[in-house]
């Protein structure tokens, strides 16, 4: 005897549920986990053992890589002692604005730096002006005659820094070009912090670049502008040039610097194979760090592993480290079987209901007999969008648990949707929301809302699908980006066949098992970084966050979220959404009675809070689960950016 269509469902959503327990994106076995280890090490024993500006490096490397246990805790320490020691000083404020997770704490330190940049009398104010570029404070921005002089003073080094600073953030490309323009200079200071200022953090056009190239190419290898020149023009190299013979010159040019006499060009060439190298450059890497030379046998001299060349060993482990972040992770063919068994499950719905649809009321509305239970999970489902279930780890993550206060307002929204708004949708005896409009405001007002709803619909759910498969579909698999649009128009059209082959009871079935997916992939996610910690009370925090959103009750537009904003938020939201959108009032009208639409509709708001509590903790789990091991991240990113 045949199983039941919903037999059969159920044991393929358990079948999908189960596969991906027994798989997992591995990234490449390149990668050499005692490596890794110990180059944290290294830079946490640089954070606490060196002094000086190898210091500032070390923190900065541990800072963008999402290691910043201890860092602001050092250096508030350091900043006790030389709060007025010139140059150094401007390090430890740099390191201290980098490391502050309040906006206004940041703007203190940064405060401090342009002090010292607008002192006539300071002595360090070159690098304070090298400091303000590092962190994107265009020069222009206060004072801009004061940079306008700079730039015909006889110290040609400050007159340099204040060129780069005038490029950085600039809309302005006069000042862009000013700065590539001195590329050709005789002055070889400038040159290199030209460069140096190039490859941090200044855009170039490719003509642009192709000025840069000319005099990468032109500046000889002993020349200690060399590695300067030609990482900015490796790192800052257009994408179409990827790949050509122009990009393998530059990479092999820059990775011979490795192993130079002159510990400014090892130092340097780690910070552009930082940015842009491969795995290729991952043995040269090891060796440079563990002290080793390119030749067999051949040691560096031994006071590489004095404190001298710490700053190289720093930068030679935080390049190691920025390219273990780059191997791409990759499907693995249980995954891809997963993805094809849903699509066609999603599809095969579609065609078992569409040959058991009689009329247009069974086809809209299910007949008005559906199950009220799975028309609240499919209304959850339904409104619930994949960003709000991405956006909501992140907000937990990146802001702390002020947002979900707007959980509160729950049972007041229920209340008045329940009891006010569905008796009176249920005594109407409609197909759908916009004949309401017709019978309140006539038929011109109902083609408006029916233009309107459709607008809305398909603006929503193509910006969605976009989102979606640009920011989580085509990383997770490695596809090309090109293939954007084909890949959105797969989903649109396979989503398209099956809910209009089946009707409403397709498209039903398939949000429920849409949100069996979304909450099983919640509750894998909480008990696999349980396991990872050993218990969930390892990981699960014990205090209010540094870098969380303070707690405010009352309205105040000027803060991000309050409890009061949040709830407002959520009510005006909700009860719109719930009392008058065709996507709610359809699965209404799909019940058999008032009784039962009440019922959908608690149904949907008890899922949607459990989804947001869960939701809320997976944010907790993977604050936790990255902070431990941060290396995990994509490359240039820091917990708090991806959240």
């Amino acid at each position: 005897m045949l199983m039941k269509p919903r037999k059969v469902l159920f044991l393929l959503l358990l079948f999908i549920m189960t596969l991906p327990m027994h798989s997992c994106q591995k990234k490449s076995e390149v990668i050499d986990e005692n490596i890794s280890n110990k180059a944290v090490k290294e830079l946490r024993h640089t954070l606490h053992k060196r002094d000086g500006w190898v210091k500032v490096h070390a923190a900065e490397y541990l800072l963008a890589l999402s290691y910043p246990a201890g860092v602001y805790e050092k250096f508030t320490a350091e900043l006790r002692d030389n709060d007025t020691t010139p140059q150094y000083r401007i390090g430890v404020w740099r390191t201290l604005a980098r490391s502050s997770f309040n906006k206004e704490e940041r703007q203190k330190w940064i405060n401090k730096i342009w002090d010292v940049y607008l002192d006539k009398d300071a002595s360090d104010r070159m690098h304070a002006a090298e400091t303000l570029s590092k962190l994107d404070e265009n020069l222009l921005s206060r004072e801009p005659q004061i940079a306008r002089q700079f730039l015909g003073s006889n110290n040609t080094r400050l007159a340099a820094f204040v060129r780069w600073g005038m490029a950085v953030n600039s809309d302005d490309q006069l000042n862009i070009n000013e700065l590539v323009a001195s590329l050709n200079t005789d002055d070889l200071n400038t040159r290199k912090i030209t460069a140096y200022g190039i490859r941090l953090n200044v855009g170039l056009t490719p003509k642009q670049w192709q000025i840069l190239y000319q005099a990468a190419s032109n500046e000889p290898d002993s020349s200690s502008a060399a590695v300067y020149l030609v990482g900015a023009a490796y790192t800052r190299m257009p994408e179409e040039m990827h790949s050509t013979e122009v990009e393998q010159k530059l990479h092999k040019r820059m990775r011979s610097f490795l192993f130079t006499d002159t510990k400014e060009n090892r130092y340097h060439a780690c910070e552009a194979l930082a940015d842009r190298g491969t795995v290729a450059d991952l043995p040269s890497l090891y060796k440079l760090f563990n002290g080793e030379s390119e030749l067999e046998d051949d040691a560096l001299p031994p006071e590489f592993l004095a404190d001298q060349n710490a700053d190289v060993r720093s930068a030679a482990a935080n390049a190691i480290l920025r390219i273990y972040r780059r191997i791409p992770a990759k499907m693995s063919s249980i995954d891809w079987l997963v993805i094809a068994i849903y699509g066609i499950g999603m599809l095969a719905i579609g065609w078992y209901y569409a040959r058991r649809t009689k009329n247009s009321e069974d086809y809209n509305l299910g007949g008005r007999i559906m199950n009220p239970t799975l028309v609240g999970l499919s209304l959850f489902a339904s409104i619930l969008s994949t960003l709000s279930y991405l956006a909501y780890p992140g907000e937990m993550i990146k802001n702390g648990p002020m947002y979900f206060t707007n959980l509160l307002v729950f049972p007041l929204v229920f209340l008045i949707v329940g009891w006010w708004f569905i008796p009176t949708i249920m005594r109407m005896k409609v197909t759908s929301a916009n004949e309401i409009l017709e019978i309140k405001l006539g038929k011109n007002i109902r083609l408006l809302g029916t233009f309107f709803f459709l607008s809305l619909r398909l603006l929503w759910m193509a910006t969605i699908i976009y989102a979606t498969v640009d920011n989580v579909l085509l990383p997770i698999f490695g596809i090309d980006a090109s293939y954007l649009p084909l890949v959105c128009a797969v989903m649109g059209v396979v989503t398209l066949i099956y809910t209009s082959m089946g009707g409403l009871r397709a498209v039903v079935l398939t949000d429920v098992i849409q949100t069996v997916i979304l909450i099983g992939g919640v509750v894998l996610t909480i008990i696999l970084v349980s396991i990872h910690f050993g218990s969930i009370t390892t990981w699960f925090p014990t205090k209010w966050a540094a870098h969380w959103s303070d707690v405010k009750i009352g309205f105040d537009m000027k803060t991000r979220v309050t409890m009061f904003n949040a709830m407002l938020m959520v009510f005006g939201w909700y009860i719109c959404t719930a009392g008058s959108d065709q996507i709610a009032i359809q699965r209404y009208l799909a019940t058999r009675d008032a009784k039962s639409a009440r019922r959908s509709f608690g149904v949907s708001v008890l899922t949607n809070f459990s989804v947001q509590v869960l939701l809320g903790i997976v944010g907790l789990a993977l604050l936790a689960y990255f902070t431990n091991i941060p290396h995990l991240l994509p490359d240039g990113n820091t917990l708090l950016s991806v959240a």
